[in-house]
């Protein structure tokens, strides 16, 4: 026989966990337009996505840092706990899950300097030691600075990795009209990407 406190608890823990799911599912619901699929034969730079994040509420996100998949490490992701930016292989990346597909910026026109500046733009973020976060895609400290580098950046988020890149080259992913730039050092700039506003399942 369990107490009444201890009952009492468990309700309140079940209701937390239900309204949190609910949360969840709203925001996944919500429009969020800023890339497109495509089909091109030379992957480096786009964004690539595959299921299976919080029992299949979410997708995970990472970019292309070669042309295709039969490179050794192709893909630049943030994998999750315990890892920051990282080169990885295709099969780790899908980590036994289904491939979603590729997708570039709107209005982006795929150039091969374009993709290489995507690419190297996610090399720096690899390069710079960043730690993994759940909640925000980016946390940084750019004190006055108008812009938010790579070097500002102590933890970013798997879909972080994406809307930075882009970003950064002016490309729109997520937020409304004045709040979009994730680069852009302004505090509300900076809560639009964070919590249930983005998720990797928004941006494709």
């Amino acid at each position: 026989m369990e107490s009444r406190g201890y009952s009492n608890m468990n309700k309140k823990i079940k209701m937390l966990n239900i309204c949190l799911t609910l949360i969840l599912v709203a925001s996944l619901s919500m429009n969020y337009n800023g890339i497109e699929a495509s089909a091109s034969t030379d992957w480096s730079g786009y964004a690539i996505y595959r299921d299976g994040v919080l029992g299949n509420l979410n997708d995970h996100a990472g970019l292309m840092d070669e042309p295709d998949i039969s490179y050794y490490k192709p893909v630049i992701h943030a994998p999750g706990i315990g890892n920051g930016v990282i080169w990885d292989s295709w099969d780790n990346f899908l980590n036994g899950n289904n491939y979603i597909g590729i997708y570039r910026p709107k209005n982006a026109t795929m150039t091969s300097t374009l993709q290489d500046s995507f690419v190297s733009k996610a090399r720096e973020l690899k390069n710079a030691g960043l730690s993994y976060n759940i909640l925000d895609q980016i946390v940084y400290d750019a004190g006055s600075d108008t812009w938010v580098r790579p070097e500002h950046i102590s933890h970013i988020r798997c879909d972080g990795v994406v809307e930075y890149v882009y970003e950064w080259y002016g490309y729109r992913v997520g937020g409304p009209d004045d709040e979009w730039d994730i680069t852009r050092n302004l505090t509300a700039n900076y809560w639009e990407h964070s919590g249930f506003f983005i998720t990797p399942r928004k941006q494709h």
